[in-house]
């Protein structure tokens, strides 16, 4: 990612984060936050981090979908309305 691309991103999760009134969940982000930040080796959990994980987790992707466990874009992004 370049750093014009990593600015960008950083913008766009500010105008989120602007966005969200309940206090519940900037306090939730805050802690995820701060608490990369102070171990910054450790990744967010259930996020793939290595290439390992990665790979591993792109081929049980490919595995749901062959099992037909699969949604469509409006059950994905229907949680994330209220920003979108």
């Amino acid at each position: 990612m370049t750093a014009l691309q990593l600015n960008t991103k950083k913008l766009e999760i500010i105008e989120m984060l602007i966005g969200i009134s309940d206090e519940k969940i900037l306090a939730q982000i805050s802690s995820l936050i701060r608490k990369s930040l102070e171990n910054p080796s450790e990744h967010i959990p259930g996020l793939a981090y290595t290439h390992e994980e990665r790979i591993a987790a792109v081929r049980e992707g490919m595995e749901d979908i062959k099992a037909g466990r699969v949604g469509t874009d409006e059950e994905a992004f229907k949680p994330y309305e209220q920003w979108l």
